[in-house]
């Protein structure tokens, strides 16, 4: 049975973060959004991590998640494609919700093409789902250019990195008892020397993504939108997750094990951002010793 994280469980010693780590570089936004992203927050983060493969030190890693996209294009998404290839990162990981409407997603499929197909990078798009994509969208991500890791796990070998290993956990992540497939419990053994990122759309798995089993230097995730709504200050409203408020948005470390949990790009339900803006998050790997 699926153990969401909750409020007792993060107050134990071994799930309150280590530390939260701060924007090497960021960008003044908007204090509110409404029907567009235009003028995002792009966030770049250095991230230590222990043991990191000495090939993939600087390697860059570019999150996308919770874009919600309509039957409409928006102009935003050229400023972002435009950014993304002005310096394009190592590989692109998005943790879920590509498209709004799971019930309705055909009038959304040919908007969803043109975003995957437009997103560059060295390594491709990887993406897991959420819970607004539904069951009904997976088929059409790798006909769409990206690949497609919900429940699933890949092991690369990055040859223009010294043929360095990167092994990608896709939590299933339609639903949040999802991650209760058992998933975790079929994953191979760690290849020594390598580097382990997990993407999981409900941050809610994070107990499960910090056990021995997972193993990751990385869980990527999103679903909360930072709240979305927030009070001055970036106090959100709401939290749609069952962590505690200091983790609704951010990067916290456990142990050896960073937690990124991205405010997204678009909009669920209503169209406004308010003291919560869409955000898009660029890692940059460290090794450290």
């Amino acid at each position: 049975m699926h153990r969401a994280c909750d409020r007792d469980n993060l107050a134990g010693a071994s799930l309150v973060a280590d530390e939260s780590l701060a924007p090497s570089a960021n960008q003044p936004a908007p204090w509110i959004q409404v029907y567009t992203s235009k003028n995002f927050q792009w966030n770049q983060y250095d991230l230590p991590i222990r043991s990191l493969p000495p090939a993939l030190d600087g390697f860059r890693i570019l999150h996308l998640t919770d874009i919600h996209l309509r039957p409409t294009w928006r102009g935003v998404y050229d400023e972002l494609f435009a950014r993304i290839d002005h310096d394009p990162p190592d590989i692109i990981l998005f943790s879920g919700d590509v498209i709004e409407h799971q019930f309705n997603h055909r009038p959304t499929l040919p908007i969803a093409q043109r975003f995957l197909q437009g997103l560059h990078s060295r390594l491709g798009t990887w993406v897991t789902l959420g819970n607004h994509d539904g069951d009904l969208l997976g088929p059409h991500i790798e006909p769409f250019g990206a690949r497609f890791i919900n429940g699933r796990f890949v092991r690369l070998e990055d040859r223009g990195r010294d043929n360095a290993t990167i092994e990608l956990i896709g939590v299933p992540g339609v639903a949040r008892a999802d991650a209760a497939d058992g998933l975790l419990r079929r994953l191979p053994p760690r290849e020594p020397n390598s580097l382990r990122i997990a993407l999981s759309h409900f941050p809610d798995t994070l107990d499960e993504l910090l056990s021995p089993l997972a193993q990751s230097d990385i869980i990527l995730s999103g679903h909360t939108h930072g709240g979305q709504i927030c009070l001055p200050g970036g106090a959100p409203i709401i939290r749609h997750t069952a962590l505690p408020r200091k983790y609704v948005t951010g990067i916290h470390r456990f142990g050896d094990t960073w937690m990124v949990i991205g405010r997204g790009f678009g909009f669920a339900t209503w169209q406004i951002r308010l003291f919560c803006p869409a955000e898009v998050i660029e890692l940059n790997l460290r090794r450290k010793d």
